[in-house]
C-alpha cells in the first residue's frame, strides 16, 4: 500500500501507552491479547489496499488503539473511509468477541454485581426503542402489523425487548454467550453466531437491525450481502454505527482516540456507509450524518467494484480529524469544570451538544 504518516495529527504511536484509564481486569485482558498475538493464538489480517473502494493510497493517523494496543488505522486518500489496515482476522475476531471483548471494553466480569445493574439499566432505558425503530421505519416502507425483527450483533438482546410487545417476533445473534444470557432470561430468542448463521438458519425479516455492529465486521460488504439475503422484498436494514461527523460535538469520545479500539474496524461517515450498502445491493431510504441509516433492496443493483471516486475525500477527513483534536481541548476544559467527563454536569451538556447536533441534522 503506497501509505504516508499522519500521526502528527493525533500523536496515536505505537507506543503500547493506553489513552484511557484502565482497571486492573484490563489491564490483564489486554496483557492476554499481547500473549495471544505473541503465541499465535490471534492472527492479524493486512489489507492491501480499501477495502470498500480498493484504493491503495492513505494515510496512517493512528499506530495504536485507545488501550495502547498496536494497531494502524488508516484514511483511505481516495473515498475519505477510515479503517483499521491490520485488523484480527475472522477466526481471530470470533474468538476475541466470545473470550475478551466485553472485559477488555466494559472492565467487568459477566457475573460481577455491575454487569447485573448494568443490564438491568439497559434493558430498563431501551423497552420503548422498538417503537421508535418501528416509527422511523414506518416513515419510508409498509410494515407488517406483526413483523419479525432480527439483530446481529445483539449482545443481551435489549434492543429487542421491546418488540415481543408489539406482536413482533424477535430473533438475536451474538457470539457473547454470557451477554446473551440476559435475553434469554427475559424470554428472547437469543442465539449463538452471526449473519452468516442467521442465513443458514433460513429466516426472514422486515427489519434487520445492525446497532453498533457495522464497526466491527472484518467484511462490511459480504456482511450486508448476508443481510440483504434476510430481507423479504419490502424488508430494510437499520444501521446505526459511530459517525466521524458527530464526534466533533463531544459523540463516541471527543477526538479520534476516543473511537479508536481494535475492535473497531471501520469508522463511517454517511456517504462512506451508503459506498458500503450499494456494494451489497442496497439503496438508502433514509440516513442521517450520525450515522443512522435504513437500506432497502436496490433491484438494478450490481455488485460490480465502485466507479473511481471522482472527488478524493482524503484530504477531506484528515482535515476533520485534525479539527477533532483541536476541539477536544474545549471538551477538556467543560470536562474540567463539570468535574469530569462521567459527571452529571457534562451529561447534562453533552445532552444539550446532542440536541444542537441534531437540529444540524446528526442523528445522535
Amino acid at each position: 500500500m503506497n501509505l504516508t504518516d499522519r500521526t502528527d495529527l493525533t500523536g496515536l504511536h505505537d507506543d503500547r501507552v493506553s489513552r484511557t484509564p484502565l482497571n486492573e481486569l484490563q489491564k490483564a485482558e489486554r496483557d492476554m491479547y499481547f500473549q495471544r498475538i505473541s503465541d499465535g493464538a490471534y492472527a492479524l489480517h493486512q489489507h492491501a489496499a480499501c477495502p470498500i473502494c480498493g484504493s491503495d493510497h492513505g494515510a496512517a493517523v493512528a499506530r495504536k488503539d485507545r488501550y495502547g494496543i498496536p494497531q494502524t488505522t488508516v484514511v483511505c486518500r481516495d473515498c475519505g473511509l477510515v479503517y483499521a489496515m491490520d485488523p484480527l482476522d475472522g477466526p481471530s475476531l470470533i474468538k476475541f468477541y466470545r473470550e475478551q471483548y466485553r472485559r477488555l471494553y466494559d472492565g467487568h466480569e459477566a457475573t460481577s454485581a455491575h454487569k447485573a445493574e448494568y443490564h438491568e439499566l439497559r434493558f430498563a432505558d431501551r423497552v420503548e426503542d422498538a417503537e421508535i425503530f418501528l416509527g422511523q421505519v414506518s416513515k419510508v416502507v409498509s410494515l407488517p402489523q406483526k413483523g419479525t425483527v432480527v439483530e446481529i450483533g445483539s449482545g443481551g438482546g435489549w434492543n429487542l425487548s421491546g418488540f415481543p410487545a408489539k406482536g413482533w417476533t424477535a430473533i438475536g445473534y451474538d457470539y457473547d454467550v454470557d451477554e446473551m444470557e440476559h435475553g434469554i432470561r427475559r424470554g428472547l430468542d437469543m442465539r449463538s453466531g452471526s449473519i452468516e448463521k442467521a442465513v443458514s438458519d433460513g429466516v426472514k425479516a422486515d427489519i434487520v437491525l445492525m446497532i453498533q455492529f457495522l464497526e466491527h465486521a472484518a467484511d462490511p460488504v459480504a456482511t450486508l450481502r448476508n443481510a440483504a439475503k434476510l430481507l423479504n422484498p419490502s424488508g430494510v436494514v437499520y444501521i446505526g454505527v459511530p459517525g466521524l461527523k458527530a464526534m466533533v460535538l463531544g459523540a463516541w469520545g471527543d477526538k479520534l482516540a476516543g473511537n479508536l479500539q481494535n475492535a473497531h474496524l471501520f469508522l463511517f461517515e454517511l456517504e462512506t456507509l451508503d459506498t458500503t450498502a450499494s456494494k451489497a445491493g442496497l439503496k438508502r431510504l433514509w440516513g442521517s450524518e450520525g450515522c443512522t441509516a435504513i437500506y432497502g433492496l436496490n433491484p438494478e443493483s450490481t455488485t460490480a467494484p465502485t466507479a473511481p471516486v471522482n472527488k478524493p475525500r482524503g484530504e477531506e477527513t484528515l482535515r476533520y480529524i485534525a479539527l477533532l483534536e483541536r476541539t477536544s481541548i474545549l471538551w477538556g476544559i467543560i470536562w474540567k469544570i463539570c468535574g469530569g467527563p462521567d459527571s452529571r454536569a457534562s451529561c447534562f451538556v453533552r445532552r444539550i451538544a446532542a440536541a444542537m447536533a441534531r437540529r444540524l441534522g446528526y442523528n445522535i
